[in-house]
């Protein structure tokens, strides 16, 4: 094994894969559950979600508990072998029983989400504890959302900015945006919208669509920063491709206003259209209200370039829609 993990370290994975068939092979359940690993995310070898199934069936049936979690999740999702909640609720809780983090925190997921199992919020949240005082940073998340949102539990912003923090200190962008919104908003925590500033802005640089949207829409106001409609534009530019309609819907509105970006009707009015597509029922009269306040100074045939670029823009998935 030293052999192989050296060629592993060394990046080295096609002889690391060379060296881990025969102990495999023999038997060795550390080797098996490695080699399973690299033909799950192809390293050193061709992806074959098939022949990863079969060696972390092996080592899991040696009671390896990192092959155990593995199979159980390739149950959940269906890789190499027809979906199948209950058998991956079996290996998870395998390794969920040996201390092994991520089984705690898959099974924790599933009896959340009533996969495989009977729904029960308590023994979600006995394993999501168990695997978050592993700093297991998934369940400190999902703990976060637990209690951000009261599912399966009294809803309690406190208890969610604890386990947010750690999460986000881990670097997980969801926690990260999130706590950036408890910040914000000051639920749990004394409202300081520098400090949500400075967690949206870590969140957002990993791509997390909240994060670049609130943290767009602070610059655009001036919230917590010195207000700057170009980086406004930048970040809500980048939220509304991934589909983030409070995003759309400012970044219609400065294309209306000339702030940060050039003055264009034509794409204030699309940007407010597939915003008002994109959201709730709730929000989507006021939205409609300011894509129309745009129409007195527009066109005909400036209205139906707007909304053949709107069409053209959902279709596309929200990416290239300002090139008219």
């Amino acid at each position: 094994m030293t052999d192989a993990r050296r060629a592993f370290a060394s990046g080295n994975y096609a002889k690391a894969a060379e060296l881990l068939r025969p102990l495999a092979a023999n038997g060795n359940a550390l080797a098996q559950y490695k080699l399973g690993a690299m033909y799950e995310y192809g390293r050193g070898v061709d992806q074959d979600y098939g022949a990863a199934l079969k060696w972390y069936t092996m080592a899991a049936e040696h009671r390896n508990a990192n092959a155990q979690s593995r199979l159980g999740q390739m149950y959940c999702f269906g890789l190499g072998v027809t979906q199948d909640f209950k058998k991956a609720a079996k290996w998870n809780r395998l390794a969920a029983n040996q201390g092994d983090a991520s089984g705690q925190f898959n099974l924790g997921m599933m009896y959340d989400l009533g996969y495989g199992v009977r729904q029960n919020h308590g023994e979600a949240l006995k394993w999501l504890r168990r695997a978050a005082a592993k700093r297991h940073a998934g369940a400190q998340d999902w703990l976060g959302q637990m209690y951000n949102f009261g599912y399966g539990v009294p809803r309690d912003y406190r208890e969610a900015a604890k386990w947010y923090r750690l999460a986000a200190k881990q670097g997980v962008a969801d926690a990260q945006s999130r706590l950036g919104d408890l910040y914000y908003l000051g639920q749990g925590v004394q409202k300081n919208r520098q400090e949500a500033a400075k967690w949206y802005r870590l969140a957002a640089r990993k791509g997390n669509a909240n994060g670049q949207s609130r943290l767009g829409y602070m610059y655009y106001a001036g919230q917590g920063m010195p207000r700057n409609f170009r980086q406004a534009a930048k970040w809500l530019r980048l939220a509304a491709e991934q589909g983030e309609p409070e995003a759309q819907l400012h970044l219609g509105l400065m294309h209306g206003q000339g702030a940060g970006v050039r003055r264009n009707s034509v794409l204030a009015y699309m940007w407010l259209d597939v915003a008002a597509t994109n959201t709730n029922r709730d929000k989507q009269k006021r939205i409609i209200q300011s894509r129309d306040s745009f129409t007195a100074s527009m066109t005909n045939a400036e209205i139906n370039k707007a909304q053949e670029l709107a069409k053209t823009c959902a279709d596309h998935k929200f990416k290239g829609c300002e090139r008219e």
